[in-house]
């Protein structure tokens, strides 16, 4: 599969932390996380999908399967004017080109909306 680089305006889409949610981050297994709930509190978080997407916000809290073993990763996700939420999906597997050895992974959800993003780049 041959894989090109495009340029697509982001989702500018925002949610805060409320001390539930800040709670809930805190208190993902393993030890990458380094903040308390109480820095959590009121910190805003950007939806990581491009403008115009159909699907709930969401955007990448923590991977946890260094500490745990475990593929899948924790996002926050909420809809227009909803309370954001903490959930437990598995990363999209696509790669920027899967020929290299260098290869550059989607951080996005798996069967997301639009095109992959390393957080940098996206890619069709």
């Amino acid at each position: 599969m041959t894989t090109r680089a495009v340029t697509v305006p982001e989702c500018s889409a925002t949610a805060t932390s409320d001390a539930d949610l800040a709670r809930a981050i805190a208190a993902i297994p393993g030890d990458a996380w380094v903040y308390s709930a109480d820095e959590l509190v009121g910190n805003t978080w950007c939806c990581d999908l491009v403008a115009g997407h159909r699907q709930d916000h969401v955007v990448h809290v923590q991977t946890v399967e260094f500490a745990s073993n475990d593929p899948d990763e924790y996002w926050m996700q909420w809809t227009n004017g909803g309370k954001a939420q903490l959930v437990k999906k598995p990363v999209c597997e696509a790669a920027f080109n899967p020929h290299t050895h260098d290869e550059t992974y989607c951080l996005l959800p798996e069967e997301h909306e639009g095109p992959h993003t390393d957080g940098g780049q996206h890619w069709v």
